[in-house]
């Protein structure tokens, strides 16, 4: 006999986060996936009570960026990306969106939202409770499409968020683009009604993301994120997470003791 437990955890949990991410979330109409910085309502089956109870301090975890003087994103619009991308994520447990194509407005709005300040003046019966400064870490084709779909992003998530946001494009950007087009260009579409514009500005050839080596991909974002990161905030984070779950153990130990 299973025992289906419902839980809901207001921190992330740790093994779970990178799979939430490439779940659909009903209430998104787009096709975008998003991993959200908000109380997840979990669902897990196990064979006793007693294995999960035993594992609540395993699964307990700190959000490191909630003590961040700089609140960090990482946003793609290819899908593909995920998997590249999925240790960096993992590791630095960073909010994580995939667009996968032009960014809708239903997307955009629910970012946005997420991201605004404790003070709306436009409106103030929904404000938000990020009172730090934003960077978005974007990474995406050099070509007229997504080029194009990351200035449409941050024009409508800063339309939402109410706020102006520092955009970083990490992947694939002019000097990258510049290395790579004689090795790995290919020829514009001519179909894109995006083209003439691009090609003026670059010539006709353009380079996907993926045509850049993963690790190089995955090193490029991992130092990006760090430059960001107060190093010392976020070990005093980890310390603070370790001690409470070994409070959670011996709460635990207590509970089995019947004490």
């Amino acid at each position: 006999m299973k025992l289906v437990v419902l839980s809901v955890f207001g921190c992330r949990c740790r093994r779970s986060t990178f799979n939430r991410l490439a779940s659909t979330r009903p209430a998104t109409p787009s096709h975008a996936t998003r991993l959200l910085e908000k109380t997840y309502l979990n669902t897990y089956v196990v064979a006793a009570p007693d294995s999960f109870i035993e594992s609540i301090p395993h699964y307990y975890s700190r959000n490191p960026w909630l003590d961040q003087p700089i609140h960090v994103e990482v946003m793609t619009e290819k899908d593909a990306m995920s998997t590249t991308l999925q240790p960096v994520i993992q590791r630095w447990n960073v909010p994580f969106t995939v667009f996968r194509g032009n960014p809708s407005d239903t997307i955009c709005y629910n970012v946005g939202k997420l991201l605004r300040g404790p003070i709306d003046k436009e409106d103030p019966e929904e404000p938000g409770s990020l009172d730090k400064p934003v960077v978005i870490l974007n990474l995406g084709d050099h070509d007229p499409s997504g080029l194009n779909i990351s200035r449409v992003a941050r024009r409508k998530i800063e339309k939402f968020a109410r706020r102006s946001i520092e955009w970083r494009r990490v992947a694939l950007h002019s000097t990258q683009f510049d290395r790579m087009q004689d090795q790995f260009g290919i020829p514009v579409k001519g179909t894109d009604k995006l083209a003439p514009e691009y090609i003026a500005g670059y010539g006709n050839r353009c380079v996907e993301v993926d045509a850049m080596p993963s690790d190089e991909v995955r090193d490029l974002l991992d130092k990006a994120i760090i430059k960001r990161i107060d190093m010392e905030k976020w070990k005093q984070t980890e310390a603070i997470e370790k001690r409470e779950q070994e409070q959670l153990e011996r709460l635990l130990d207590k509970f089995k003791d019947g004490s």
